[in-house]
């Protein structure tokens, strides 16, 4: 019992080991050095690769979704080629690490080491608020947004705007959440924009906006005290 007790914690530990370096390997959009692109998008590179890839040199690209060791392994023979649109542009981009090397046409020459691109891809987006009429003396009624997607990554910004008959939109003071409420009785036309929000170093990024449909929402003023001519019994004469 002992034995197996052991083996079991042993393997437990080994398991847990091994889960942590794939979560580890994984992009995220925190990740050192990352490049983020939206569903759907491509990325490229430029000058400081082209650069340093000899003329002459093909452009090569494979694709790993995990961070591969490149003492160990050659993202040639364990990634996939990736295809190269002109200017140096990979379409499609999906989460994961991109490998870069120069191959020579003269096998006597050496190619050049790979240059690895960690590379995070936003899932879809899409954000809607259902508007809601009231009455401004009454309990006030939040104008709730909802943000729909599949990422992972649940980190969002989001601005509401007021948006005037001629279509000008003009942001809102403080309303940067994702639930607005008027103070103020009127006629609104309101938009909420969110978008995925990347802190680094202390700087807030976004990336991928949404935004939804324009809608009315009614915030009635409250009537004055009504004032009335109260006329009761008729006086008489004794």
């Amino acid at each position: 019992m002992k034995i197996f007790f052991t083996r079991f914690i042993l393997s437990l530990a080994v398991l847990m080991t091994c889960t942590q370096l794939v979560l580890h390997a994984q992009v995220t959009p925190t990740t050192s050095g990352v490049t983020l692109v939206c569903a759907g998008g491509s990325f490229s590179y430029a000058d400081a690769a082209s650069a340093t890839i000899p003329v002459g040199y093909t452009h090569k690209i494979y694709y790993s979704a995990t961070k591969v060791d490149l003492a160990v392994n050659d993202p040639a023979t364990t990634g996939t080629s990736v295809t190269i649109t002109a200017p140096n542009t990979v379409e499609n981009a999906a989460t994961g690490y991109y490998y870069l090397k120069g191959t020579p046409a003269d096998a006597t020459l050496c190619e050049t080491p790979y240059q690895e691109i960690p590379v995070y891809v936003f899932k879809s987006l899409s954000v809607d608020f259902t508007p809601k009429n009231f009455c401004i003396a009454n309990t006030a009624e939040e104008q709730k947004g909802n943000v729909t997607t599949q990422d992972t990554y649940q980190t969002f910004a989001y601005q509401w705007y007021t948006v005037n008959t001629g279509g000008t939109e003009s942001k809102i003071t403080d309303a940067t959440g994702i639930n607005y409420t008027p103070t103020i009785a009127g006629t609104y036309k309101l938009r909420l924009r969110t978008a995925y929000k990347v802190t680094t170093a202390g700087t807030d990024a976004y990336y991928c906006k949404a935004e939804s449909a324009i809608k009315e929402v009614i915030v009635s003023a409250k009537p004055i005290t009504p004032t009335v001519t109260v006329t009761g019994a008729a006086q008489e004469t004794l």
